[in-house]
């Protein structure tokens, strides 16, 4: 009897050991993401370099010696939900361009998360585009892995639900002055300007 309840123990221990391991193991390492997430951004970037490489109103100027554009891993730590404080001030923004002149844009809300065990907020702006929001940022990447001037992500209306909105870093790109002097673009905010490296999305 003795030795049938002490093996009952042991077959216990064992799978609460198993368990808790397992459910450790799941939280402290990163998911890679998943291949219809992977193949999607694939599919995207491809079409992206084709545009680049072959469209009149693509901004590169040499297109014989266009190889494609470089981006970091992707990596699910970059897609981040995010809680959204809506601005219903109606409150806008001067925001400078390269050009040294300023466009004027309305803030749609703030973007509050957390990465790297530090609280960030980013201002979004709404466009001219009703399925679209703009998110015009730079990190700690910007002059040196990625453009200076900063990135941009476009939040499609779609990505809020509630007070949640998605911000999919992996989306993350370049404006085209970055390929292209010619061209006139905004320049991320002060308050947009994140003390963290987002390593995701293009890069130079």
């Amino acid at each position: 009897m003795w030795n049938n309840w002490g093996f009952r123990i042991l077959i216990i221990v064992v799978l609460s050991f198993i368990f808790f391991y397992t459910f450790n193991s799941e939280n402290s390492v990163e998911k890679p993401p998943s291949l219809d997430y992977q193949s999607r951004l694939k599919q995207e970037r491809v079409g992206k370099d084709k545009f680049f490489k072959e469209n009149e109103e693509s901004p590169i100027e040499n297109k014989k010696e266009f190889k494609g554009l470089t981006y970091f891993e992707v990596s699910e730590k970059f897609k981040i939900e995010a809680e959204l404080i809506l601005d219903k001030s109606g409150n806008k923004n001067i925001i400078q361009t390269t050009d040294n002149k300023a466009d004027t844009l309305v803030k749609y809300g703030y973007a509050k998360f957390k990465l790297n065990n530090q609280t960030n907020q980013l201002t979004i702006y709404k466009t001219e585009n009703s399925r679209l929001l703009f998110l015009p940022f730079r990190d700690k990447t910007s002059g040196n892995l990625t453009y200076g001037g900063g990135r941009f992500l476009d939040i499609p209306i779609t990505d809020i639900a509630g007070n949640k909105v998605v911000l999919d870093f992996n989306l993350a790109y370049h404006p085209y002055c970055t390929y292209n002097h010619t061209y006139i673009c905004p320049i991320p905010p002060k308050e947009n300007t994140l003390t963290i490296e987002i390593l995701a999305g293009e890069k130079l």
